[in-house]
């Protein structure tokens, strides 16, 4: 059985020196599509994917899941930027530039078909934000469950984004871009500095280093290839044919 393989080997390795020249073709050929191929590589995020969908059991699982399943938070931290200058600095989160912000905010998050709720300061303004500080201070102060939203020192307060995106990679990543933009989109005023947090940004962060990671590993281990490859060789030219497919 073992000579049979040598034999048959040999044989190959026979026809690859006779016929070099249409080898190197058929492996650049085969080269391209793997770069194309490449480039079309996914992580799979969901690992329920994997099972198969066919089995009823799974199927019952998904319309359970789709019926009840939990959603995920965005969390918008809005704070006073202390190293911001300007002659009318912003002191207090309560602000009506900064309500203003947050309604506005909240209301162009709402239009996302992914936003199920916004919890945000702007819950408690159903008019037009008034123009000064004091007006705004009176306002909260008819609703004494305001203070939740506020920290003591009021000097950050907290727009909670309730939505349901999933757990598809490019969903989320998506996704993830476009709260961004909406935030950007929505002006926000000076004085103030935006932090983005939850599971839809910190997932769109861990792909993201996951695939610098694997690009990184993938030279990097490619390189090693080659110089191993030299060693054993002894010819550039020889391990540059071995290392293209």
């Amino acid at each position: 059985m073992i000579d049979n393989i040598g034999k048959f080997l040999k044989k190959i390795g026979e026809l690859e020196i006779k016929h070099y020249s249409l080898f190197l073709i058929l492996i650049f050929v085969f080269t391209a599509f793997s770069i194309y191929g490449a480039t079309n590589l996914q992580f799979e995020s969901n690992l329920e994917n994997m099972n198969p969908q066919d089995l009823e059991v799974i199927k019952v699982n998904n319309e359970i899941e789709s019926k009840f399943s939990d959603s995920d938070a965005i969390i918008v931290l809005v704070e006073i930027d202390e190293d911001f200058e300007l002659r009318n600095q912003i002191t207090d989160i309560r602000d009506p530039a900064v309500i203003d912000f947050i309604k506005t905010l909240s209301e162009n998050l709402l239009d996302e078909p992914s936003v199920q709720e916004v919890q945000s300061a702007a819950m408690f303004f159903q008019e037009e934000v008034p123009e000064t500080l004091e007006e705004t201070k009176d306002h909260f102060s008819n609703f004494p469950q305001s203070s939740r939203v506020f920290s003591d020192d009021y000097s950050f307060t907290m727009i909670n984004i309730v939505t349901d995106v999933g757990e598809d990679q490019e969903k989320i990543i998506e996704f993830n871009e476009r709260v961004l933009k909406i935030i950007e989109e929505s002006s926000p005023p000076g004085g103030v500095k935006l932090s983005v947090t939850g599971n839809p940004p910190l997932m769109a962060l861990m792909f993201g280093l996951l695939i610098n990671d694997s690009m990184f590993t993938m030279i990097y281990a490619a390189f090693f290839i080659f110089v191993l490859l030299f060693f054993i060789t002894r010819a550039i030219s020889k391990s540059v044919i071995i290392m293209v497919p």
